[in-house]
């Protein structure tokens, strides 16, 4: 039985070059779940998606992200960076008891909702927030040419850079403890996520004002583990099981323009994120598969 008298939501963010990305993301939701409240949120208006709204029986939630005053090298940029702001934001405005995150490189293969049945032995009494770790790397300073512009950093000037851009004063012992967390799909208690993301969103802002010093690259999960590593006395954090973010890339070890995988490959899997491979010959077939039916224009073409 699923659980009764707690509300659950599931959100998702937009922009202007994937939104053919998060339609199919959510038509993969409406698939195997009629119900569940779906919100996307955008920083400025979406026609193709207000007008799929009421098929895909999504919610659109404007929210200024503010990019516009950031310092971003080219539009594409500024694009991800209100993206990773929105993601922040959709936690933070989340009045559902438990929610789920999910990145628009996602597509759900079974029952969103059974993540609360498949998790709720946990959630409450062992844990508040579920993200999966990398775990080939998985600390800031072992993913440090993810980070630092210098893949030759030191361990002390890298902890003063993150000193610098968030204002802290963390030890240089602290970087062997930031784990590397995967900010593209994130479950947990509305009231823990919004915790998290007060801070969380506190510590990106400053990142993103010095942004004009490239020494440190702007990644959000990067935020998010400092984040959490402050918060840790108060938000108790779980991993996440790979069924419900399962990145096909690196877990099937896919190289760049994989034309196919087997179908039994993805077996068991609830949420598949396509990531780097979105664009492969695979994943447009999926993303096509999920748009089956719904007029769309965009980097997919016609997808009727």
């Amino acid at each position: 039985m699923r659980p009764s008298g707690a509300s659950f939501g599931v959100g998702l963010v937009s922009g202007p070059t994937i939104v053919p990305f998060v339609a199919a993301a959510v038509a993969s939701i409406r698939r195997h779940n009629a119900d569940v409240p779906v919100t996307v949120y955008v920083d400025e208006a979406s026609p193709q998606l207000h007008r799929l709204a009421p098929t895909l029986a999504v919610d659109l939630e404007r929210v200024i992200t503010g990019t516009e005053n950031l310092w971003a090298p080219s539009p594409t940029e500024r694009d991800r960076l209100s993206a990773q702001l929105l993601k922040i934001k959709s936690l933070l405005r989340t009045r559902h008891d438990s929610y789920l995150y999910l990145d628009p490189d996602s597509l759900a293969l079974g029952d969103v909702g059974d993540i609360q049945l498949d998790l709720r032995h946990l959630l409450g009494d062992h844990a508040d927030v579920f993200v999966l770790p990398y775990r080939a790397e998985p600390t800031v300073w072992g993913s440090r040419h993810r980070y630092f512009d210098d893949p030759e950093i030191d361990e002390e000037t890298a902890n003063a850079l993150l000193n610098e851009t968030y204002a802290l004063s963390l030890p240089v012992s602290v970087l062997g403890e930031l784990r590397r967390w995967d900010s593209g799909v994130i479950y947990g208690a509305g009231a823990a996520l919004r915790l998290l993301a007060n801070r969380w969103m506190e510590l990106h802002r400053r990142m993103l004002g010095a942004l004009k010093r490239p020494s440190i690259l702007a990644h959000d999960d990067l935020s998010l583990s400092v984040a959490l590593w402050e918060l840790r006395d108060l938000i108790r954090v779980a991993e996440l099981p790979e069924r419900w973010n399962f990145r096909a890339g690196p877990l099937l070890g896919l190289g760049p323009d994989t034309p196919e995988i087997q179908p039994s490959a993805l077996g068991g899997v609830r949420v598949l994120r396509l990531a780097g491979n979105r664009l492969d010959a695979w994943g447009l077939r999926e993303v096509r598969a999920a748009l089956h039916g719904l007029d769309i224009d965009g980097p997919l073409g016609r997808a009727t």
